[in-house]
């Protein structure tokens, strides 16, 4: 068989195409293809070999459509999975926001704690320093007072003249040895005599919390009594109204 060219094949297609149109035109197309099959050295078999094989070009085999239905059933099986992943992703994007939200809530709940303890250790200690300094005011201000406590004269107020006492001599009487011990005044005012005798000139009255020195404790008319030390002066008051340190 001489070779075949596209040009020829082409042809021949054409003279096989016009064997189906009219009775006179499809009589010149077999006598055409008769002439061009042997100029060709084309047989029949090969020419229904040659017609077979490109009607079966566009069938398409058992064995592709078996394999086309298996990677449309692996597509529908990825398909599913792939929306099962991104409904699983979708759902971890939910968890995590809510954590967020969370440890968003506990942050803000531990900051408000340890401002709140803050403040509460600042006014506790703004209150421990208040008290500590009205404590020493009231020290410095009771020892002011002590310090101007003068005979005849009242605690805290202006003397109302210039008043001695006389020192203790020998002709003081022996109220019993000298102990000279620091007491503390209890009494709202206690008033300091000038002898162990209530009707006794006052010399001074002396305020709750007063420290003052005591040199003798003695009983007198069935009184204790207490010989103090007021200013420069003794004086003397009643011994339920010192505490004794």
């Amino acid at each position: 068989m001489a070779e075949v060219t596209d040009e020829d094949a082409e042809r021949l297609a054409n003279r096989l195409a016009m064997m189906v149109s009219e009775e006179g035109e499809a009589a010149n197309a077999g006598r055409a293809v008769a002439q061009l099959a042997r100029r060709l050295g084309l047989t029949g078999g090969q020419l229904k070999e040659m017609f077979l094989h490109g009607a079966m070009a566009g069938r398409r085999p058992a064995s592709a459509g078996a394999e086309h239905e298996r990677q449309e059933r692996e597509i529908a099986v990825l398909r599913k999975s792939l929306r099962l992943m991104e409904s699983n992703y979708r759902t971890l994007e939910i968890e995590r926001d809510a954590m967020v939200t969370q440890l968003d809530s506990m942050r803000h709940q531990a900051a408000a704690s340890r401002s709140s303890s803050q403040v509460r250790y600042i006014i506790f200690g703004v209150f421990a320093l208040a008290l500590a300094g009205a404590g020493t005011i009231g020290w410095l201000v009771t020892v002011a007072e002590n310090a101007r406590v003068a005979p005849g004269a009242t605690a805290g107020t202006a003397l109302p003249g210039p008043v001695t006492a006389a020192a203790p001599t020998t002709a003081q009487p022996d109220y019993g040895p000298v102990i000279r011990r620091v007491g503390v005044v209890r009494a709202s005012r206690a008033v300091a005599y000038r002898q162990p005798d209530k009707s006794a000139p006052a010399i001074a009255t002396l305020q709750l919390g007063m420290p003052i020195v005591v040199r003798r404790i003695f009983a007198s008319a069935q009184v204790q009594w207490a010989e103090v030390e007021v200013g420069s002066a003794l004086g003397y008051m009643l011994a339920a109204e010192i505490d004794l340190n």
